[in-house]
């Protein structure tokens, strides 16, 4: 399984604006084939920044995700957004466990 997390933060005037665009780009990636679980969360302290989390089979899929139709148009749109910053991680979970 790939793991991906992260962050990205919108100045705090566009962070409205950014959930419709952060939901459509949910709902869309969640039927991706190989997608297990997307999402994001609003930060309850910073106003503007969200955490994403994300499942997928394969990097193959993560890949196709990144080079899919809605996620071009996320990303254009969120263009339009000021964006503070960006980072995350992708991990590969070799070994997995229920707790």
């Amino acid at each position: 399984m790939i793991v991906v997390t992260g962050t990205i933060e919108f100045a705090e005037q566009d962070a409205e604006a950014a959930i419709p665009l952060i939901l459509e780009a949910v709902r869309l990636t969640n039927e991706e084939e190989g997608c297990l679980f997307y999402r994001f969360y609003q930060d309850l302290e910073t106003r503007g920044l969200f955490r994403f989390y994300e499942e997928w089979t394969t990097m193959d899929a993560l890949s196709a995700h990144a080079k899919s139709a809605h996620m071009a148009a996320f990303q254009k749109s969120r263009g339009e957004l000021t964006v503070l910053a960006r980072a995350g991680k992708i991990m590969e979970a070799q070994h997995l466990r229920d707790l």
